[in-house]
């Protein structure tokens, strides 16, 4: 992995936590698992909660609360100072808004992990335009910090 990566996500995850703000950092891969383990090896997380994909819910280190996004209301309540998405495709809102709200603290963080953008396929039934108004909405967000862990 990129040194230079770890050392910016490390950066901006202790900014973040000195601001008492939430924060997203979203990680493109095309290992959900490896994004995940390293991930968690750089936060450091002393609770953590992990929505991710069934095939990755069973390799999730147990150290953290895991569930899989149709179960997400399952860690509704909780807190923890680190979350962690997982999505094999394009990360959904309506997900993101549930955690970002009720589950991290204040100076917590939301990681998010995803297929390479180059790889995403666009939904049919025109959501097209929302998933690029989306994107170009993250993108220019000042709390978030988006990278390639296979590009570092």
């Amino acid at each position: 992995m990129s040194a230079l990566l770890e050392e910016r996500v490390k950066s901006y995850l202790k900014d973040v936590k000195v601001s008492g703000q939430r924060g997203l950092v979203v990680l493109h891969s095309t290992s959900l698992e490896k994004a995940l383990n390293w991930l968690l090896s750089v936060a450091e997380p002393s609770k953590c909660i992990v929505v991710c994909p069934r095939g990755v819910v069973s390799k999730c280190p147990q150290a953290c609360f895991c569930t899989s996004p149709g179960a997400y209301k399952r860690v509704l309540g909780s807190e923890a100072d680190v979350a962690v998405i997982i999505t094999d495709g394009l990360l959904r809102p309506n997900l993101l808004a549930a955690l970002v709200g009720v589950v991290v603290s204040g100076g917590g963080a939301i990681h998010s992990s995803s297929a390479p953008r180059h790889l995403e396929s666009r939904p049919a039934g025109g959501l097209g335009g929302y998933r690029d108004y989306l994107l170009s909405v993250l993108s220019g967000a000042p709390l978030i910090l988006w990278a390639s862990l296979d590009e570092g």
